[in-house]
């Protein structure tokens, strides 16, 4: 026994001089079978636990899960609880790794089994422990992307945390909710990002937790691009303005490693307005313009009283872009590989906002000029940067192609082509991993069979359409009838010639029936009755299916030659073909016998537009006017 107690002052005097091999050494020597007291057990197997586990021998497993089961037979003395709780947290950590971590784990639910069945302990300590031991749990589940354990530490956490007032646990909580909100967002959950986000700020305010600013940056951030994708763009601007205004500020203490957050956020308002008018019906589609991948030009155009609020919005957009310039320019000067395709990201994303707000020399220009980066990228690193370099492509030969729809002019149609050329074969190379390269191979078999179908006579047909919408804007502006003929008549002479060169054109053909239905009705709004006759024979040699508008001017034809009875019938029998729109068209047939009317053209045509009314208000079928008694 006196060789065991000396061989134990040795070893602990060893052990004081972390001389961790000579402590092994010296303990194997005493046989396990002497340990009879509870003591001594603890000061053997304590010893050799810590030693092994410094020598980073597996064997420190073994003697914690002895003293593990020793301290459970003793865990009502709250020492041996304390020490415990020490043990089960070593021993989780020591089963961290890719292949054990399930059973360390086990391990911290254990932990927090314990805890919370210890009725002894102050309710604040033990809410303190709960948390601190869950989110090392969740941590451990995150980093080996256990993502169901990583969620169910963090909701543990944060139930636990709920109605403490303790900082520190209010500190661990708002990690844990930042972490969820991280999660939800990969996920593709963004209303349960936005909610966690928002609990993170929530909890912050109302304890007055103290938070590192880069952290409060990371989760506005977080949060308006959460909100962004659910299309709260008001809210996402408000949180990106938030996250700036930490980024600024850290970037004044920091520019090397926060600038370029700076530089992102700028962008990332930029988008934001881009896309804040890109979408319909409240919740549809919107056109992405993301920093990391691609800026995909949106192929909708506002119209209306939204235009303005479209165009202000932009301009903040434009706004925010070019700071964003200014700041990856300064980045790229100091680490241009580093920085250099953030300026190619940020010039296309400028390209965009200047093309969907028409501006098309500024959008050339800057596509030019993200074309040129991006080549220069695609050629260094093909595989990263060439879908970039495609997508500039694409949005080049969508400007090009809609300025040569609006003009009719080749020279545009001929660089639409050149740069189709350039992007035809490497998308069509692309695999299908993402969706945006499938949209990109979808456009690109349209404009392969926009381009096979681009001949003479299509090209006709566009200068046709231009010129048709000059005229179109003057006959829409003058209340002259006169001047509303002489420019209908330049439209059906374009027509009329196209037709007698292109006879089967179907668009032609269906233009000039419009037309001659339009240039109909502004005869007869001046009286000229053999004139609108020569336009109706021109009409029936022209098509046999007789638009519901060329009806209703037909019906008015026999109205002004007195045949009120037979005008009278037609109308009926316009409005029996279509119930659906039958209001629409009582509407209309009423508008136009007022304007004949006023213009003098037709007696006071009150009973017939009283007959109308009533029909308007018929649900059950449309009877026949002439049952009516007035």
């Amino acid at each position: 026994m006196k060789n065991i107690n000396r061989n134990f002052e040795l070893a602990y005097e060893s052990f004081l001089n972390h001389d961790y091999v000579k402590v092994i050494e010296l303990l194997r020597e005493i046989p396990e079978n002497v340990l009879t007291e509870t003591e001594d057990k603890v000061a053997v197997w304590e010893m050799l636990a810590h030693s092994y586990y410094e020598t980073m021998d597996e064997k420190s497993v073994d003697y914690y899960k002895k003293l593990a089961g020793l301290y459970e037979s003793l865990k009502d003395d709250s020492q041996h609880f304390t020490n415990l709780v020490r043990v089960l947290e070593k021993l989780a950590e020591l089963h961290d790794d890719e292949e054990h971590f399930k059973t360390g784990l086990k391990y911290y639910d254990k932990l927090i089994k314990l805890i919370e069945s210890n009725e002894d302990l102050d309710k604040q300590i033990k809410e303190e422990m709960i948390v601190k031991i869950g989110m090392k749990a969740a941590v451990v589940s995150e980093e080996n992307n256990y993502i169901y354990g990583a969620k169910k530490y963090y909701k543990k956490i944060t139930d636990s945390a709920r109605f403490s007032a303790n900082p520190e646990v209010k500190r661990i909580q708002i990690q844990a909710h930042y972490q969820l909100g991280n999660i939800f967002i990969e996920e593709s959950k963004m209303f349960d990002a936005i909610r966690n986000f928002k609990k993170v700020i929530k909890i912050k305010d109302e304890y007055n937790i103290p938070l590192n600013p880069g952290f409060l940056a990371a989760t506005y951030n977080n949060l308006a691009i959460s909100s962004k994708i659910e299309f709260y763009f008001t809210d996402a601007v408000k949180y990106f303005k938030e996250s700036l205004k930490y980024y600024l500020q850290l970037a004044k203490e920091n520019p090397e490693e926060y600038l370029p957050f700076v530089g992102l956020t700028y962008n990332n308002l930029g988008n934001t307005y881009v896309e804040k008018f890109d979408v319909r019906d409240e919740i549809d589609t919107f056109g992405v313009s993301s920093f990391s991948g691609f800026g995909i030009l949106s192929a909708q155009r506002t119209e209306g009283p939204q235009k303005m609020l479209q165009v202000l919005d932009k301009e903040e957009g434009v706004t925010f872009y070019k700071k964003a310039l200014d700041v990856f320019q300064k980045l790229y000067e100091k680490h241009p590989e580093q920085y250099e395709h953030y300026l190619g990201t940020v010039k296309h994303n400028l390209g965009i906002i200047h093309d969907e707000l028409e501006r098309y020399d500024e959008a050339i220009k800057w596509y030019e000029e993200a074309l040129k980066i991006r080549e220069r990228l695609a050629k260094k690193s093909p595989e990263i940067f060439t879908p970039d370099k495609l997508v500039t492509l694409l949005n080049l030969v969508t400007l090009y192609q809609n300025l040569f729809e609006q003009s009719g002019n080749t020279e545009l149609l001929n660089k639409a082509k050149k740069y189709f050329e350039q992007a035809e074969k490497e998308v069509m190379n692309l695999d299908d991993s993402l969706p945006v390269f499938q949209t990109m191979k979808s456009e690109t078999a349209y404009f392969k069979d926009y381009f096979n179908k681009v001949n003479e006579e299509y090209i006709n047909v566009v200068k046709y359409k231009n010129k048709k919408n000059s005229s179109k804007e003057v006959i829409n502006e003058t209340l002259d009838v006169n001047k509303k003929i002489l420019h209908q008549c330049e439209i059906i002479g374009l027509l009329e010639d196209l037709h007698h060169k292109y006879p089967e054109n179907e668009f032609i053909k269906n233009e000039l029936s419009v037309e001659y239905t339009n240039i109909f009705w502004f005869y007869l709004r001046l009286g000229k009755m053999d004139e609108a006759g020569k336009i109706k024979e021109k009409y029936f040699n022209m098509t046999e299916n007789i638009s519901k508008e060329m009806l209703i001017n037909l019906a008015h034809m026999k109205y002004m030659e007195g045949k009120i009875e037979e005008a009278e019938k037609d109308y009926i029998d316009i409005i029996k073909k279509d119930n659906i729109t039958k209001n629409e068209t009582i509407n209309l047939i009423k508008n136009d016998l007022q304007l004949l009317h006023l213009e003098g053209l037709i007696e006071k045509p009150f009973e017939i537009v009283s007959k109308l009314d009533i029909l308007n208000k018929t649900d059950n079928g449309i009877p026949g006017i002439g049952n009516f008694i007035y």
